[in-house]
């Protein structure tokens, strides 16, 4: 990802350019340790759900396992990038 950034900014720093994507994430975790969503437009929103626990198969043994509840990331794209997406299929 730096890589990326650096070839369209080359105007700044690898070394700022790792900084401010260390700097990003981070803050993405701080808002997910404490439930927060977070969106960013025309892209698409970052945000946190429950899943609920489940009986679910034991792939290895076959035997029925309780799976217990937990928070998972998920996320959701905007329109314009579902569309950007679907126009790059054809």
């Amino acid at each position: 990802m730096v890589n990326a950034l650096y070839s369209r900014l080359d105007h700044i720093s690898v070394n700022d350019l790792e900084r401010a994507v260390k700097v990003m994430l981070e803050v993405f975790e701080d808002c997910f340790a404490s439930g927060k969503r977070i969106e960013i437009r025309g892209f698409g929103s970052f945000f946190i759900s429950r899943r609920c626990s489940r009986t679910a198969r034991n792939p290895r043994s076959g035997d029925m396992v309780l799976v217990s509840d937990r928070l998972v990331p998920c996320f959701r794209p905007s329109k314009l990038l579902r569309e950007k997406l679907s126009i790059s299929k054809k």
